[in-house]
């Protein structure tokens, strides 16, 4: 179980990953894994063939997490964003 400050520091880690790929720091094809090994989660973007895979991984194309902004842009999709932190780490 974890608290509510665990699932928003792994929603800011998928965040920043996210806002990076925007920044032009990743390609269009990459992705950000999600993995659960011994019970702690780690968010590391990256290609997909690069990726450490463990037995509980999970990968979300950047593209998937970004939506059209007000100014005709894109930014990085919070609600989306916040129900993968949510998937991964549950309330006490």
């Amino acid at each position: 179980m974890s608290s509510i400050q665990d699932i928003r520091a792994l929603s800011d880690k998928i965040y920043n990953h996210v806002d990076d790929y925007l920044k032009g720091g990743f390609a269009d094809d990459d992705v950000v894994a999600i993995s659960s090994n011994h019970g702690r989660v780690t968010v590391e973007a990256d290609s997909t063939g690069c990726v450490k895979k463990f037995a509980n991984t999970e990968m979300y194309p950047f593209s998937s997490l970004v939506r059209d902004d007000e100014n005709g842009g894109v930014e990085p999709d919070v609600d989306k964003i916040d129900d993968i932190a949510n998937s991964w780490l549950f309330l006490d």
